[in-house]
């Protein structure tokens, strides 16, 4: 026998109008809408888990995607794009505004994204510690950096405004006062130790047989028949915010004075983690981590934009391993030694 609400729902009217909306409330048809674009674009995209100060933690998205690089001399070289993040849905009238810095004035801002794991010694344009804002530019093109991004409840502004005129609402209780977790709570509590567990983790179980590779350089140098051949993978890492909600850029004059708003899909929020020490495996010697901050109503704008920047990349390492192909192989028996200093600091031994 059917429960009663259910057969109330069927018969549709405000049981069924209100049942829709709190099932929407809780986020999790949102969730289901961003990851069902993303395996439209060809990932596998599910929830995924995270181990954070010895508690199992919950994800929203991890999206995988390989592609095999055009490389010679045998070698099979796989870029592995992850998306690592989550969906920030609330049905609050909430929306973003971007305060952008004056990169022109830092030349030696460096702008770590994507996070690569095995691939940080290829030459190009990303490297170890992060890109220049020029390079920056030239892979991903005119996308917005932010350094600070509020929240600010809009859709009754103007409303509330005339309210207040009237004295209508003016004395507003605690109780009713609404609170938001900010971006950079949201990030430092969720983006940041998500992305630290899956970079270590991509790094600490890449099966490759570094004894082998080892043994095969002198052969792959001097193109002799022993040559066997090996499998490569390169990781790369994007941290990702997905809302329901608008983003707007904040235009200012050039003495500082703020001149206008214009909406846009998506920005790089540069997010300085207030623990700087426990991340600094992904950071190297940056402060901040780039962050993409996306409105899901933008998001196929966002992925013409992100699609082109990576097959730049992919051009550009390819360019790179085929010119000189031993350098593949030396990057990733430095990225073994890497790893086991990246073990005895966990374990205490080195600083």
């Amino acid at each position: 026998m059917s429960e009663e609400w259910f057969n109330n729902f069927k018969e549709g009217g405000k049981a069924k109008e209100k049942l829709l909306r709190v099932l929407e409330e809780t986020g999790a048809p949102f969730e289901n809408r961003v990851h069902r674009f993303f395996q439209d674009k060809g990932y596998r995209c599910h929830d995924g888990f995270y181990m954070h100060d010895g508690v199992s933690r919950q994800i929203d998205i991890i999206a995988r995607r390989q592609v095999q690089l055009n490389t010679k001399n045998e070698l099979n070289v796989f870029l592995n794009i992850i998306f690592v993040g989550d969906c920030k849905y609330t049905y609050q009238n909430l929306s973003y505004f971007l305060f952008k810095p004056n990169v022109q004035k830092l030349p030696n801002l460096l702008i770590g994204m994507p996070v690569l794991t095995n691939g940080e010694r290829m030459s190009y344009s990303i490297h170890e510690g992060g890109m220049s804002t020029p390079d920056f530019n030239k892979i991903w093109g005119d996308v917005i950096i932010a350094d600070k991004i509020v929240q600010i409840e809009t859709a009754n502004f103007f409303k509330k405004d005339e309210e207040e005129k009237f004295g209508i609402n003016k004395q507003r209780g605690e109780e009713k006062e609404k609170k938001y977790k900010s971006l950079y709570e949201y990030c430092n509590q969720q983006i940041m130790p998500a992305l630290k567990y899956y970079y270590l983790n991509n790094r600490k179980y890449v099966s490759i047989d570094y004894n082998a590779i080892e043994n095969q350089i002198g052969a792959l140098l001097e193109n002799r028949a022993d040559y066997i051949g090996g499998s490569f993978p390169i990781f790369l890492i994007v941290p990702v915010i997905v809302t329901n909600k608008n983003i707007y850029d904040v235009i200012f004059e050039n003495n500082g004075e703020i001149k206008d708003v214009e909406e846009t899909g998506y920005c790089v929020y540069l997010h300085a983690p207030n623990e700087h020490e426990k991340f600094k495996q992904v950071l190297w010697n940056r402060w901040e981590q780039p962050i993409f901050i996306i409105d899901f109503n933008k998001i196929d704008s966002f992925f013409k934009c992100f699609e082109m920047g990576i097959e730049k990349i992919k051009n550009e390492i390819e360019i790179n391993i085929n010119k000189n192909p031993v350098r593949i192989v030396h990057d990733m028996i430095k990225f073994k030694e890497e790893e086991k200093v990246l073990d005895r600091q966990k374990y205490g031994e080195v600083d």
